[in-house]
């Protein structure tokens, strides 16, 4: 495993809560051609979990487990990528997940997994 990111492949869906969505998603071969998963409105199950495998790495917005409020943006980080490459940004909203990379270069990039329901924009502010 390589402590950088030299090149960064991203895939992002909305599951609309949907199970079934989801075990396709994850059962595909996804692992091998991405790097990150961003989801929005993931299945969660009664104990406020989403569906992966030991492939990846399941972000949860901050305070995910201390609120009554649904998460409605995950993201999964390949288990590939070492840890010493990238950490997780903690966000105060249930529709913010975000995680730092640290480049082959040195540089950070900052990537933002957003749910937007189009009726207001809280998540932004």
């Amino acid at each position: 495993m390589q402590d950088t990111i030299s090149t960064l492949r991203i895939w992002q869906q909305n599951l609309n809560k949907s199970l079934d969505a989801q075990s396709y998603l994850i059962n595909t071969a996804l692992d091998d051609s991405y790097d990150i998963i961003a989801l929005q409105e993931p299945y969660l199950d009664w104990n406020k979990l989403t569906r992966a495998h030991s492939r990846w790495v399941v972000l949860y917005p901050g305070g995910h487990h201390d609120t009554q409020e649904r998460s409605r943006a995950v993201m999964l980080v390949s288990a590939k990528l070492s840890t010493k490459a990238w950490y997780q940004v903690t966000s105060k909203s249930p529709d913010m997940t975000v995680v730092s990379l640290k480049t082959a270069d040195g540089a950070r990039i900052h990537l933002f997994n957003l749910y937007i329901d189009g009726n207001h924009d809280r998540t932004l502010h």
